[in-house]
């Protein structure tokens, strides 16, 4: 179980140099824009623009905060997101140009490089503790958002607070508890080497 701080993230200029992302993991540790397995990030989104261009890479895209963004995907039309919307994944080949609803938003972006790393992103409520089974994956991640979280297995007990972090890897324990004191959301990301 290793606990990532949002205090610790660190931040860099977007690809298309348009805005800036505050790294949350990225795996090889310290591998570019180019050349990443997988990279979990946050994004604010102040002013209409195009997405970074990334292919061979499988994108999803959860919004954190904001009333809401307008996205235009090539061939699929306008598509609304906000808080309340699913995740939303996406080739990174494609392009999207982003519209931000009522001033500006922030997401939760995960990419994994394709052909090497699969992902699934879940968004879970929480009202005192649930109880989640690893599906297999390689990596187990839990984001907090809005309240604090207890996440605890047989390798110990993290206290996240809102933004922070938790991975588990593949030798970690199968049931893993979550709880919180308060009502609060959390993001569940599985991610699957291709072998």
């Amino acid at each position: 179980m290793r606990i990532s701080r949002a205090a610790d993230y660190r931040s860099m200029p977007w690809k298309n140099g348009a805005g800036t992302t505050t790294v949350i993991a990225v795996f090889p540790e310290g591998a570019t824009l180019d050349d990443f397995d997988w990279r979990i990030s946050r994004a604010k989104v102040a002013a209409p623009g195009a997405f970074s261009a990334f292919p061979s890479v499988n994108r999803t895209l959860c919004l954190l905060s904001g009333e809401g963004v307008m996205l235009k995907v090539s061939g699929q039309g306008r598509r609304k997101l906000d808080v309340a919307s699913p995740p939303f994944t996406f080739s990174g080949d494609t392009p999207v140009d982003a519209e931000p609803i009522g001033g500006a938003v922030e997401d939760l972006n995960v990419m994994t490089r394709r052909g090497r790393v699969s992902h699934r992103v879940e968004k879970i409520g929480v009202r005192s503790t649930v109880l989640l089974r690893r599906n297999g994956e390689d990596v187990l991640i839990l984001h907090a958002c809005g309240a604090p979280l207890r996440v605890r297995s047989d390798d110990g007990t993290a206290d996240l607070r809102p933004n922070d972090t938790v991975l588990l890897d593949s030798r970690s324990p199968s049931a893993i508890e979550v709880s919180s004191a308060e009502s609060a959301e959390f993001f569940r990301i599985d991610l699957q080497y291709i072998r």
